[in-house]
């Protein structure tokens, strides 16, 4: 551990010793359940998703510092009493946590073709050894091609993320022209068309909630409306994600509540209703 000091690690050294420390113990069959309890401690929150815990030291967050942390203040952090040192700050935002493998789109130019490929490489997998069972990282890299472009994979992460249609109505502009998706900076709520929303729908596939109303408000005046659109309807009932849907008889055409009314595994609920 003291080599990486030469590294200009010393202070991550420093904080991962006791921890390392406690590994070594679990090994040897002396592992201690207080600490072994705070690894880790998933919050969600507005605006982002935060994590608590000694896994924290395992991310440099700027520059060869330490995770910014502070042991003492939220349950599940690593116990002070253990002899951990304190640092100051909060909780690690998952969104600057390092991806477990890297990507890199490229083309390869063979027989007068341009094929598009992608290289890819870090953690692919986790192995067991037969006889310990214990589990380790693999490391490796695959080269593949691929038949989208790099937007188009970033468009399908986007929405495969949406969990409620608000979310949608910011960051995407759509062409008419070649009918297509784009994502833009987030700014002011947009009004999307009828043909944009049936294009995103199935690939919104993390989607939870769908507050019906609440787009028809939004969409007053315009060309679409969800309350009435069989096709949208189609489309929300063809997703497996969706568990609650914000409609009621007297909000929807009877087409569209004959629609919704045909998956039995959600909630139809009423404005307001938790």
């Amino acid at each position: 551990m003291g080599q990486f000091g030469k590294l200009g690690l010393a202070k991550r050294m420093q904080a991962l010793e006791p921890v390392i420390d406690q590994c070594v113990l679990a090994a040897e069959g002396e592992g201690n359940p207080y600490f072994w309890r705070n690894f880790y401690k998933y919050e969600s929150m507005s605006g982002h998703d935060t994590t608590s815990g000694w896994i924290n030291l395992f991310f440099l967050k700027h520059e060869g510092d330490v995770v910014p942390f502070d042991w003492g203040q939220k349950r599940n952090e690593a116990p002070q009493e253990l002899g951990f040192p304190t640092q100051d700050g909060l909780p690690y935002d998952l969104n600057e946590v390092p991806p477990a493998s890297v990507a890199q789109d490229f083309l390869w130019f063979y027989l007068g073709q341009r094929l598009p490929m992608m290289l890819r490489a870090g953690f692919l997998g986790i192995e067991q050894d037969p006889q310990t069972l214990a589990l380790r990282p693999r490391l490796g890299w695959q080269v593949f091609g691929v038949q989208d472009t790099p937007d188009q994979r970033s468009l399908r992460s986007f929405l495969g993320d949406i969990r409620s249609l608000w979310e949608v109505l910011q960051g995407l502009t759509y062409d008419a022209g070649s009918k297509s998706l784009r994502r833009v900076a987030p700014g002011e709520a947009s009004y999307l068309p009828r043909e944009a929303w049936l294009l995103m729908l199935p690939m919104m596939t993390g989607l939870e909630i769908a507050d019906l109303p609440f787009l028809h408000d939004h969409y007053a005046g315009k060309n679409f409306d969800p309350l009435s659109d069989q096709a949208f309807c189609r489309a929300l009932v063809a997703l497996p994600s969706v568990r609650r849907v914000v409609a009621t008889p007297n909000l929807c055409t009877p087409e569209c509540w004959a629609i919704l009314r045909q998956r039995q595994d959600w909630k139809l609920a009423a404005p307001g209703e938790p």
